[in-house]
């Protein structure tokens, strides 16, 4: 789903009201309006008509509720216009002043179904230096969403189109209206979700919804100012995120305000907060940054339509060139893409030139053996031809024929089992590995000394290695369409060592240190050994004992920690040991084979 998309769809999943804080007083608070007082004078004073008792939250529990619910659904059913207004302010030390961004948009609500907010960006800068202030950078901009034509757009565009402004780029994105339940990421609206969609909740009041209910985390200050009969309900929130137990880390001082009619309708919320960083040079906090937001929004019917500013049709892409490049922007030829490829999508002469939605994703591919998602990236897989589809965030498709080859073979990998331990009257697998992997290249192995090794074919990149007589020769394996990448493994086959006797067995294992880059272990004679890291280097001291070829290890600390679980096994013929040394805790096991 799309960024923006995730905004769009907050007003359609309804939110869940948090739990109570306090437990000492109710949710709500009642207001029915007082009797007339009685007085001495004999005029009649006007009566003011009665108006439906209305409730109206006490707690901070109750007024996140409140907000997420049915303040939510008053809002958005008697909305006409809002204005939002948020004010940063950074003190930037290395320049030695502060940065101010002011952001505004101005929302109206009009028949038929759509909105249009007039937007504004300033970035000013004032300098300690100086003392003066200069404007920066200032932007104008209009945001519409709601009906055309047939269907939905959403449209936020800027005066410089390809700038992005206060992290927003200009966008354009088509929206079809259906009976069916609203998908945003499939650019699909329910037809009865429109009019909620087109008030301004998601951008302006939904804001402070969500500072709200962090407060719900920290110890705060909670007030709703005492009030008449048909006055507003004004509510003030204040909390701080300083943590008691990390004095010095940097903390915001928050305050929220809340004004509603007697009715429920949100007239203005106001966000203060203030970051505060600890000064080790004056042991002092001071201010770091501060944000402001501020909304005042008007109940009523909606507006006739007006003459729009805006000319969709100069933003909407008509057609548009594709462009399929690797993972560095290089251009891929459509007809020549080797296998292995990562396939990125670019695109290029929009039409018109002004057009927004020039987003493409590759959303589908007719033969995913030859090209397939995989994880996040789209790769030719193998040789063939596939039809990609691709998509903009407005549902526009295209497509493109693809034709997917084999990379030409610029390596050969070959591994063989038992590499240095081959015995005549034995068998082995010899791998062959192309490079790269997606080369189809086909290969001849042969060997320098037929009376040594016969070889035979398993498949195309396996072949079986016979044994024969003790001695030394060569592998060959030659690509048999570029004869000359070969790879040759130069192989020793050697008498099959027997079996030792118990007595020559305990020989061996005595005969010398058994050697690793980690480890050096040595059995002595006496049946006392010794292990040494050859990291920290340390050392410890073990008593052992053998029965066959199996070896039991008394415990020994080493290296900070206990092993008390410790095995070993010697090979028959006496030129492999296999440990095993743990705890019952299994903490760092040193689990090693080492060869003569």
């Amino acid at each position: 789903m799309k960024k923006r998309n995730l905004w769009l769809l907050l007003v359609l999943i309804p939110l869940v009201g948090c739990q109570q804080t306090t437990s000492s007083s109710s949710s709500f608070i009642s207001s029915t309006p007082s009797n007339p007082s009685s007085s001495g004078d004999s005029t009649t004073s006007p009566i003011t008509p009665p108006i439906d008792p209305i409730t109206m939250p006490k707690n901070l529990n109750g007024l996140i509720e409140f907000l997420n619910q049915d303040g939510k659904e008053i809002f958005i059913e008697e909305e006409q216009s809002t204005i939002f207004n948020q004010k940063t302010e950074s003190n930037l030390v290395w320049e030695d002043g502060k940065e101010t961004i002011e952001t505004t948009s101005s929302f109206h609500r009009y028949q038929g179904n759509y909105f249009l907010s007039n937007e504004s960006y300033q970035k000013r800068f004032y300098s300690n230096v100086t003392q003066t202030e200069n404007i920066e950078e200032t932007h104008e901009g209009y945001h519409y969403f709601g009906s055309y034509e047939e269907n939905a757009i959403d449209a936020f565009i800027w005066d410089e189109l390809h700038q992005e402004i206060n992290n927003q780029n200009s966008i354009i994105e088509m929206y079809q209206l259906v009976d069916e339940d609203t998908q945003l990421d499939q650019n699909l609206i329910n037809k009865n979700d429109l009019f909620a969609l087109t008030s301004s909740y998601r951008f302006s009041f939904y804001t402070f919804v969500k500072n709200l209910e962090e407060a719900q985390d920290y110890s705060f200050h909670f007030e709703l100012k005492d009030r008449n009969v048909l006055e507003d309900y004004a509510y003030h929130i204040t909390y701080s995120t300083l943590d008691s137990e990390y004095p010095y880390n940097n903390y915001f001082d928050i305050e929220l305000q809340f004004l509603f009619d007697e009715l429920g309708y949100l007239k203005e919320a106001s966000f203060f907060s203030e970051e505060f960083s600890y000064d080790y040079g004056i042991e002092a906090f001071t201010s770091l940054n501060q944000k402001e937001m501020t909304m005042e929004s008007i109940k009523g019917p909606l507006k006739e339509p007006e003459t729009l500013p805006i000319h969709f049709e100069d933003y909407i892409l008509q057609d548009i060139e594709i462009v399929l490049t690797d993972s560095q922007g290089n251009p891929l030829d459509v007809n020549n893409i080797e296998a292995g490829a990562l396939i990125y999508v670019q695109t290029k002469n929009p039409v018109p030139e002004k057009a927004l939605d020039i987003d493409f994703e590759i959303v589908e591919s007719s033969n995913e053996e030859v090209i397939a998602q995989d994880y996040l990236n789209w790769t030719a897989l193998k040789a063939g031809k596939s039809t990609l589809t691709l998509m903009n965030q407005s549902g526009f498709t295209k497509t493109l024929e693809v034709q997917v080859v084999a990379p030409p073979l610029s390596m050969i990998l070959i591994t063989l089992e038992n590499e240095d331990q081959l015995y005549a009257g034995h068998d082995y697998e010899l791998s062959i590995m192309r490079i790269p992997n997606a080369s189809t290249d086909l290969f001849e192995v042969t060997v320098k000394d037929p009376s040594l090794v016969q070889i035979h074919k398993v498949d195309d990149l396996t072949y079986t290695i016979q044994c024969l007589a003790i001695g030394h020769t060569t592998i060959i394996v030659t690509s048999l369409s570029n004869p000359t990448i070969k790879e040759e493994l130069e192989i020793e086959i050697k008498e099959e060592p027997q079996p030792l006797p118990p007595e020559e067995l305990t020989t061996a294992l005595c005969s010398a240190p058994w050697e690793s880059y980690s480890y050096t272990i040595q059995f002595n004679a006496d049946y006392s050994g010794s292990i040494t890291d050859n990291y920290y280097y340390d050392n410890a001291s073990f008593t052992w004992s053998i029965q066959g070829t199996e070896i039991t290890i008394s415990s020994f600390y080493l290296s900070y920690y206990d092993y008390t679980i410790n095995t070993a096994t010697i090979s028959e013929d006496g030129l492999t040991l296999s440990v095993h040394f743990t705890n019952e805790y299994n903490s760092y096991p040193i689990i090693q084979t080492f060869m003569r």
